[in-house]
């Protein structure tokens, strides 16, 4: 577990299907980054890499702040935006991750509430997502095939592909 300490950014993202079937996905407001200013940005952040390839990210946000210019607290206008199964990606150490809110906590700190982000990596929600859908069975004929075939039809309408020429290992039966 480790605070981010290189440049990073955390932005929320919208996804829209277009003519073909396909997901457009926009990029809309940076809630977080290591050169942002705004008080009500996202800190304490943090990503754990877990021994199974997992990802969490986790982040605290403030409900509202003390504005010094105003001298009065104000509305963090980022907090309405975030709300459980939120999708949202980091770049971080030139990568992508793709996350989605999954739990979140409330403290009263002094004069305001900081709420405790918990995200997850999205790659998990979506093929499982995708698995419910499929039945391989005898009466479909669908149940006897190549590893390859079977791979292509899990990740049929996911943003993963399958690279067959990426495989290693032989899987033949004796």
């Amino acid at each position: 577990m480790a605070t981010l300490k290189k440049p990073y950014e955390i932005s929320l993202w919208t996804e829209k299907l277009v003519k073909n079937g396909k997901k457009l996905e926009e990029k809309g407001l940076i809630i977080g980054a290591h050169d942002m200013n705004y008080l009500g940005r996202a800190t304490n952040v943090v990503l754990r890499k877990l021994i199974n390839g997992t990802n969490i990210l986790s982040f605290d946000m403030p409900d509202s702040f003390f504005d010094s210019l105003r001298g009065d607290f104000v509305r963090n206008e980022f907090i309405d935006e975030l709300f459980s199964e939120r999708k949202l990606k980091l770049f971080y150490d030139g990568d992508w991750y793709e996350f989605f809110i999954k739990k979140i906590n409330e403290k009263e700190v002094f004069k305001t509430v900081i709420k405790s982000f918990t995200c997850y990596d999205a790659f998990i929600d979506e093929l499982s997502r995708n698995g419910y859908g499929i039945t391989f069975d005898e009466e479909l004929y669908n149940n006897v095939e190549e590893a390859g075939t079977f791979t292509e039809i899990v990740l049929e309408d996911s943003i993963w592909e399958y690279h067959p020429e990426l495989n290693w290992g032989d899987f033949s039966e004796f």
